[in-house]
């Protein structure tokens, strides 16, 4: 006899099925089983193989991406923690007072202005500071940024008029943005590490159903071998 398919059944198979022969519902049943074993068998493939390209891939480039940007930012923080003390460098002149440094900061911004282009201004805490037209105005209150550029760059808003503030605005960034980005750096690199670990796991992990999956083949064959040689009674 030949071989039957394995989901198509014969007008024969079909009458099997309504006198209650078991074999044809046996078949019936493991095709079903085994089709959907080998769906969650390829489902976990796909699973390992992402966690392979994560493992082997993405997160040691991430970790070292993180690792890098967290000794930079710490460099950062070093520098501003050796200046306590406010004084600024804003074009070739040191000031101490504030009001002062916000008047001549106050004439960069409205050069910025006019020109919307990126102006060098000075130093700060050893960090150059430049004003730039807001990339992200559409979502900010305000069309200008101050910037501080050392290991990593750092950005504040910096509303026309607003002299005093805007210095107060750098100080703040310098004090919090960087402890701020150290932080958040620390937490990244940590997190990658741990995702890395449970990568590396389940690179590892076996189809857990994998012994199931291989007795309902094995059944599956021998019960198709049976009704392929006309065996339509009950099999055990």
């Amino acid at each position: 006899a030949e071989d039957i398919d394995e989901t198509v059944l014969t007008y024969s198979q079909m009458q099997a099925i309504a006198s209650g022969n078991q074999m044809i519902k046996e078949k019936i049943q493991l095709d079903s089983d085994v089709m959907e074993l080998k769906y969650l068998e390829a489902e976990h493939k796909k699973t390992v193989y992402a966690m392979q390209e994560l493992a082997e891939r993405k997160l040691p480039s991430m970790i070292e991406n993180y690792t890098d940007l967290l000794k930079k930012s710490n460099k950062d923080l070093e520098r501003y923690s050796e200046n306590p003390e406010f004084q600024i460098e804003l074009n070739g002149k040191i000031y101490d007072d504030r009001a002062e440094a916000g008047e001549e900061l106050e004439k960069a911004l409205i050069k910025c202005a006019a020109t919307e282009e990126s102006i060098k201004v000075g130093k700060y805490l050893g960090f150059v500071l430049s004003v730039e037209k807001n990339s992200n105005k559409g979502f900010c209150e305000h069309p200008y940024m101050a910037v501080l550029q050392g290991e990593l760059k750092y950005t504040t808003e910096a509303p026309l008029k607003n002299s005093i503030g805007n210095i107060r605005r750098i100080e703040n960034l310098a004090e919090k943005q960087i402890e701020q980005k150290v932080n958040s750096l620390k937490e990244s690199l940590e997190k990658a590490k741990k995702d890395l670990s449970e990568a590396r796991a389940n690179t590892e992990k076996p189809f857990e159903r994998a012994e199931e999956l291989a007795k309902k083949v094995k059944r599956l064959e021998y019960v198709n071998m049976k009704l392929s040689e006309g065996e339509a009674d009950d099999i055990t």
